[in-house]
């Protein structure tokens, strides 16, 4: 188990790979937490903010976007990689900007969150067992993603 107070969202990091969040108002206590029970504490680059970058309202220049690419790049993603990455969820991470209309931090927590709000609305009338599953495939696959962050 790991933890990251200093995350936004603070994350814990259990052993079986699952990705907990907790409320920022919550940081200063989860810290303690953290310390009274040894969880140690870590810090990853945070590879999901760094491919959502294209989907925030603002511009990168050149030099900004070969750090972005350099940082995934250290983390073991290739240039493909990335692009297929961002194609799937370019839909959902658009719909989900379309309604902030300011720049913002985007993560995993955000791409969790621009999901849920998409796939609700438009899987309704499919069976829940079929959405569970749905959602359930996306977390994984981004929990994946989020682990191949090097730890700093």
């Amino acid at each position: 188990m790991e933890a990251d107070p200093d995350f936004w969202p603070p994350e814990l990091h259990l052993q079986t790979g699952k990705i907990l969040f907790v409320t920022a108002e919550k940081r200063e206590a989860f810290a303690v937490v953290c310390h009274l029970h040894n969880i140690p504490l870590i810090r990853r680059v945070d590879v999901w903010a760094d491919l959502l970058d294209p989907f925030l309202d603002t511009e990168f220049t050149e030099e900004d976007q070969q750090r972005t690419f350099g940082r995934l790049t250290q983390s073991g993603f290739s240039e493909s990689e990335i692009q297929q990455i961002r194609n799937r969820v370019e839909k959902n991470m658009l719909a989900y900007n379309y309604f902030a209309w300011e720049w913002m931090f985007f993560g995993l927590f955000d791409l969790f969150i621009a999901y849920w709000l998409t796939t609700n609305g438009r899987l309704r009338k499919i069976k829940s067992n079929w959405r569970r599953a749905a959602k359930k495939k996306i977390y994984w696959w981004a929990i994946k993603i989020t682990n191949r962050g090097r730890k700093l």
